[in-house]
């Protein structure tokens, strides 16, 4: 059963707070992943069902106990509401490099919250000892296309984007 992990830190940018997520957002994670728009893109079907953010939260809290994933909700400061998710997984053997993935709710879209959120992230990520951030985006999808260029990453392929970290 789900339950919020003390491994994982808590961040806070000026509007948002990364946060683990908790039995608290369910309500909030099934607004997200059940929307048809900001679904669209991703590999996973809208949920139809809110038990389904039961499962998605045991296999968060299962990945992040292997190790294998860091998963975080992003909350908003003014609302307190639950408007996304972020995270890394898919570390290599050395872990050193690993990929980025995040979905936020259609309505929050070109207001900047990814932005805030990524840069924290990616602190997150180089203070961890990461040297590749690598992000798998649907080739149909040009504001994140866009969006990750902005941020750095270049494009290998018409669907991966690399990030290299440098210290300092």
């Amino acid at each position: 059963m789900f339950a919020p992990s003390c491994h994982l830190p808590e961040m806070t940018t000026q509007r948002f707070i990364i946060r683990a997520m908790t039995i608290d957002d369910l309500d909030d994670l099934f607004v997200i992943y059940s929307d048809r728009e900001t679904m669209q893109y991703t590999a996973v079907p809208p949920f139809t069902a809110p038990n389904m953010v039961h499962q998605l939260l045991d296999s968060v809290t299962a990945l992040l106990e292997k190790g294998e994933s860091f998963e975080w909700c992003i909350e908003d400061k003014l609302t307190g509401k639950v408007i996304g998710t972020c995270g890394l997984h898919s570390f290599n053997e050395s872990r050193t490099s690993a990929e980025v993935g995040c979905i936020l709710h259609a309505s929050y879209w070109r207001q900047g919250v990814m932005t805030e959120v990524m840069g924290a992230l990616l602190s997150f990520a180089q203070k961890k000892g990461l040297k590749l951030i690598l992000a798998d985006i649907n080739g149909e999808n040009h504001a994140s296309r866009s969006f990750f260029a902005h941020l750095g990453f270049l494009a290998t392929t018409n669907r991966y984007y690399v990030l290299i970290l440098t210290s300092g």
